[in-house]
């Protein structure tokens, strides 16, 4: 059960991750969006990473180095940030609450949180 669970969490990172990071780079590059929401994007990109990172090696079980995997994953996070940085200027600060980001960065700081425990 556990191992079908951890396939199934590494399928929909895979997918998920780059899918969000592309259209995340996408979205701040040719749109407008607000600065938390770009915020949120590349947030989310970096979690996905990370998360991906822990469940990677599990699922390859010593076949492949994931570490070559996981870089191309990282550079997508890396662009993500690099994107918004470029952008940053530009993009409108937003008024009023913004639950998004403080979803994404709670989520963030949970799964640092497991990497470290899951490091040490």
């Amino acid at each position: 059960m556990s191992d079908t669970l951890v396939l199934a969490v590494t399928a929909l990172l895979a997918f998920g991750v780059p899918g969000w990071g592309v259209w995340g780079i996408w979205h701040i590059a040719r749109h407008s969006p607000t600065r938390q929401r770009a915020l949120t994007h590349v947030l989310g990109v970096i979690a996905g990473t990370v998360l991906l990172g822990m469940v990677l090696p599990a699922v390859l079980m010593g076949a492949l180095d994931p570490f070559w995997i996981w870089l191309g994953y990282a550079v997508l996070a890396v662009g993500a940030a690099a994107v918004l940085a470029w952008r940053w200027p530009a993009l409108k600060s937003g008024k009023g609450s913004h639950p998004s980001l403080v979803i994404t960065s709670c989520i963030l700081l949970l799964v640092l949180a497991m990497a470290g425990i899951a490091v040490t």
